[in-house]
């Protein structure tokens, strides 16, 4: 009997030796390819612009599939960037570079996005005694227009740039700014329109750190949190769990075109909202909306930016569809049902030239497209799992813009 329970016990220890052997390998494993992400988990709530980074924090970032991994370092103020003084140093020609993710870039080191590069490039055949250009990074993942447009009333006027930069991503800022038609409970601070004008909501305090509480209690780490491996499957999960929802949201709601909330449960279900707006025809009351509230949140800034002193630039940063349209097939063949839908890419591109016809015909407002795609024969400006731009992405937007940029500053 005690021989049959020794050999029990044997073979129990070496039975789980080997799974922990197992699962240890599969973690190494893990760990070198499918990496847990590192989140740049200090986006906090502010009242004068909804939210922004955490000042003085330090964090790193990362994706699952390794592609980048950073250190997002914020400055007092709460952006990515070091401290300035209010008042410029005399010669110094400031410019404030203002955006969303693709601005912010947490994708590639500090000194490599394209707000620094291009401060680099700009300083780096100045002759001596020639002035100091000083570009200031205002972006913050996520932000839309309506969010741009508050953080230079809120932080950048203050600073009293020379030029104001406005790096907007076409892809989705123009429709984030119709957000309140899904959802306005939010309380960050906003604009909606009414009868046609720009009304400003005002932040509510209760709703806008209840909502912070919540991701903070959402996204609280737990020890086995530490493990690659759980969170992989963790998120393999999450994922099934979101492709049997969407397919039973398309069953539940049939697609119809002339309506935005069935073209918006339909474009959500496959996790590509986003394109919704270049789906509608031109006379489409939700694309409408769109259209004119950030036609408007444009001029607002334009006006603003103007009575200041300052001169607005303004460039339209391309999504991979926007720059390789012909892509765009190949991408949605997986996806049963966005093969009815004829895209409109350029649309963002006609609307900013429309909507801002002074900035067009004195050539401050710029299309990098045919440029960059020049770029991408060198190297790929987009990663491959994640839609922002690699470090060589980052450095051609900073040449496009520096030779762009150059002839307006002498």
């Amino acid at each position: 009997m005690e021989k049959n329970a020794r050999d029990l016990i044997q073979k129990a220890t070496v039975a789980v030796f080997g799974i922990l052997l197992i699962l240890g390998i599969l973690e190494v494993g893990v760990r070198l390819f499918f990496p847990h992400p590192y989140y740049a988990d200090i986006i906090y709530p502010d009242e004068k612009v909804g939210y922004k980074l955490k000042p003085d924090a330090h964090t790193r970032a990362t994706n699952r599939f390794a592609e980048y991994d950073t250190a997002i370092d914020s400055n007092q103020e709460g952006f990515r960037d070091k401290d300035y003084p209010l008042e410029k140093t005399p010669g110094v020609y400031r410019i404030a570079v203002i955006g969303d993710s693709f601005t912010m870039a947490e994708h590639v080191e500090e000194k490599e996005t394209f707000v620094r590069r291009l401060e680099a490039l700009l300083n780096k055949d100045a002759p001596s005694g020639h002035r100091k250009v000083e570009c200031m990074n205002f972006g913050i993942n996520g932000y839309d227009t309506y969010q741009e447009v508050l953080v230079y009333e809120a932080y950048v006027r203050k600073y009293k740039p020379d030029m104001v930069l406005l790096a907007v991503y076409v892809n989705n800022d123009f429709s984030g700014n119709v957000f309140y038609l899904r959802d306005s409970n939010v309380g960050r601070p906003y604009f909606r329109l009414v009868d046609g004008k720009l009304q400003k909501v005002e932040t509510n305090k209760d709703v806008l750190w209840e909502n912070y509480r919540r991701s903070v209690k959402r996204h609280q780490f737990n020890w086995y949190n530490c493990f690659h491996l759980y969170n992989l499957q963790r998120d393999f999960l999450h994922h099934h769990r979101n492709c049997a929802r969407g397919n039973w949201d398309r069953r539940a709601s049939p697609l119809r075109p002339d309506d935005p909330q069935s073209v918006e449960t339909f474009w959500k279900s496959f996790g590509l909202g986003r394109y919704r707006c270049y789906s509608f025809p031109e006379n489409q009351p939700y694309l409408r909306e769109c259209e004119t509230i950030s036609r408007l949140l444009l001029q607002k800034m334009e006006r603003r930016i103007k009575e200041d002193g300052c001169r607005f630039c303004v460039i339209g940063l391309p999504g991979e569809e926007n720059l390789f349209p012909e892509r765009w097939p190949g991408k949605v063949k997986a996806f049963k049902g966005l093969e009815k839908f004829s895209l409109d890419f350029d649309r963002p591109y006609r609307w900013m030239q429309t909507w801002l016809p002074d900035l067009s015909a004195s050539g401050d407002l710029l299309d990098p497209r045919p440029i960059l795609r020049k770029a991408a024969e060198k190297g790929p400006v987009y990663f491959q799992h994640d839609p922002h731009y690699t470090k060589w992405g980052q450095e051609s937007i900073a040449r496009i813009l520096a030779d762009w940029l150059e002839k307006k500053l002498n």
